[in-house]
């Protein structure tokens, strides 16, 4: 496990923005990426069943999901990515979170920590600045070719 900073959604998105604009393809990336740590993490054989819900991380699921089996993607769904507060009673609780490109704050604040479980960080090449950071917390890192 490693100690890095977590950023809020917005610092991750401007870190991304730069990235995306010079035709980056992040979301393939990160897709690849899940698609190794899923088949590392997951029993062979099984069925899979893909939650996906709206915007990239629904598309980072789906696209992993060609390619393995299942758990958090990025964040468990209805976490809150800055406070780690709940949006709805029911969020289901994950025993492995990829979150990709930087540790979101939500991550390790509030509720966060108990709805996570390990957290695996996949290293997009985001420029981040340590001292911008809002926190920290414990991941394993991912780096993807």
């Amino acid at each position: 496990m490693t100690r890095v900073p977590a950023y809020t959604a917005a610092q991750v998105r401007a870190a991304e923005a730069p990235l995306l604009a010079v035709g980056q393809p992040l979301m393939r990336r990160a897709a690849a990426a899940l698609a190794d740590v899923l088949w590392q993490e997951l029993p062979r054989g099984g069925r899979l069943l893909v939650l996906a819900g709206r915007g990239d991380n629904g598309g980072d699921a789906l696209f992993a999901a060609g390619d393995s089996r299942v758990v958090a993607v990025d964040l468990p769904s209805g976490l809150q990515p800055d406070l780690g507060t709940v949006a709805d009673d029911i969020v289901l609780p994950a025993s492995v979170t990829v979150t990709f490109g930087a540790l979101k704050a939500g991550l390790v604040r509030g509720a966060g920590p108990r709805l996570t479980g390990r957290v695996l960080l996949v290293d997009l090449g985001l420029a981040l600045p340590a001292d911008e950071a809002v926190d920290a917390g414990e991941v394993d890192i991912v780096r993807h070719p």
